[in-house]
């Protein structure tokens, strides 16, 4: 976190920064709690006068006669908050919740508590439908079909996006950019194509930087997306691994039919590598695994991640935005890191198809015909079980897990499962 301004005017505009964006965020209600004494006597913030001298307030505080139950919690939350503890609802607590109006025979239903779980074995439905599938939801469903039920659903919840989830959506937007003027910049020097680079962050930093405000420090994060574009035209402008002659497409979209079930995403990029053939790139703004690790992931027996596979299908089966099919014969599918640059440049993971390349192999990994065909099989199944309804809990040892030590599940608390697996 950025230290505190220690000057009156800095430590003022910060205060309101952080109040502006926490009145900008809130959806229903906005607490704000604040110190009486802070070195000396204080009070709140003079921005919240600025910034609505007419509104409202009341002061919460525990010696105050006009706390009301009411202040803090809706009547329907209060109930629900009682009923998931029945052990705490003694004759007492009852005769205070009846004093406050709160619903009794609510309380004291056996099943007001529990959570609320329409699916599960001998309650599935007979069918759900479901106008189409990503990879990103078809991936929350191999980590666990619980995962994707909460994460998905209609109408159930909005899925938030993390700080690595914008801060990838940003470097898209740039490379994008970039890369959509490539007839332009490739003939000249590295230098003249680093100075395009530049031009197109220039055009996107400041936006992404005044959205993420709130979150990110600003000057730290310049830098850290500084270095991931820099370790980017580094790579693309020095020895290639591979014959990569042009690029023929940025973020393009495509719909695929896979029996009968529809599946729509967007390809990072498509490399011209020659002899009608082309690479299919994924950009990702995370740390790299060793290739091993990426087949096992991506191809291996156990995969968990179908976004190449699908990739590959949509080249070779896929329409675009148009309706015209995609067109591209695949020969490698490949993964970019430019968060790390190893062994003299950016790494790679490159799977390529039909035939190796003759890369060392921690760089490249061949795929057979069962590589490919298990992958399809895997989207496949998934998809017949979303429609078939199968939510039940079935977490995989993965991150975003509550099985796991690499994070946990953001559903773990309302999840029956709990994150504690019976054994």
């Amino acid at each position: 976190m950025p230290s505190w301004p220690s000057d009156p005017d800095g430590h003022l505009a910060e205060e309101a920064r952080l109040a502006f964006v926490a009145m900008t965020r809130a959806r229903d209600r906005l607490y704000m709690t604040y110190a009486d004494a802070y070195l000396r006597r204080s009070g709140r913030s003079v921005f919240l006068d600025m910034a609505a001298p007419d509104g409202e307030t009341r002061e919460l505080t525990r010696a105050s006669s006009r706390l009301e139950p009411s202040d803090v919690l809706l009547g329907r939350e209060a109930e629900v908050l009682l009923a998931s503890h029945p052990s705490a609802l003694n004759d007492a607590t009852l005769a205070r919740a009846q004093g406050l109006g709160l619903d009794l025979a609510f309380l004291q239903d056996p099943d007001s508590g529990e959570p609320f779980e329409p699916y599960g074995i001998g309650r599935n439905p007979d069918s759900v439908r479901i106008d189409h599938f990503s990879p990103t939801t078809l991936n929350d469903y191999l980590k666990c079909p619980r995962l994707y039920w909460y994460n998905h659903h209609p109408g159930l919840v909005e899925e938030p996006r993390s700080v690595a989830m914008e801060r990838g959506g940003f470097l898209h937007e740039v490379l994008q950019d970039f890369h959509e003027h490539e007839e332009e910049w490739r003939p000249g020097e590295a230098e003249q194509q680093r100075q395009w680079l530049e031009e197109a962050l220039q055009r996107h930093l400041d936006g992404y930087l005044s959205r993420m405000e709130g979150v990110l420090d600003r000057k730290r994060e310049e830098k850290q997306v500084r270095t991931l574009l820099g370790n980017y035209i580094r790579s693309i402008t020095g020895m290639q691994f591979i014959r990569r002659l042009r690029t023929v497409a940025v973020e393009k979209r495509f719909r695929l039919r896979l029996d009968g079930s529809e599946v729509v995403g967007k390809i990072d990029r498509v490399n011209d590598v020659g002899d009608g053939e082309v690479e299919v790139v994924d950009y990702k703004t995370g740390s790299g695994k060793p290739m091993r690790f990426a087949y096992e992931m991506y191809f291996g027996p156990d995969l968990h991640d179908v976004q190449l596979a699908l990739y590959y299908l949509a080249c070779k089966d896929g329409i675009d935005e148009d309706g015209n099919p995609l067109g591209f014969q695949p020969r490698f599918l490949s993964l970019w890191y430019p968060k790390d640059w190893v062994w003299g440049g950016m790494r790679q993971d490159i799977f390529s198809v039909g035939r190796p390349a003759g890369l060392k192999e921690y760089r490249e990994k061949p795929l057979t015909d069962e590589d490919l065909q298990r992958s399809r099989s895997v989207v496949v199944r998934a998809i017949e079980r979303i429609k078939e309804g199968h939510f039940e809990p079935a977490p995989r040892e993965l991150p975003g897990t509550c099985v796991t030590r690499f994070g946990t599940c953001p559903h773990a608390a309302v999840c029956p499962y709990g994150g504690a697996p019976p054994e």
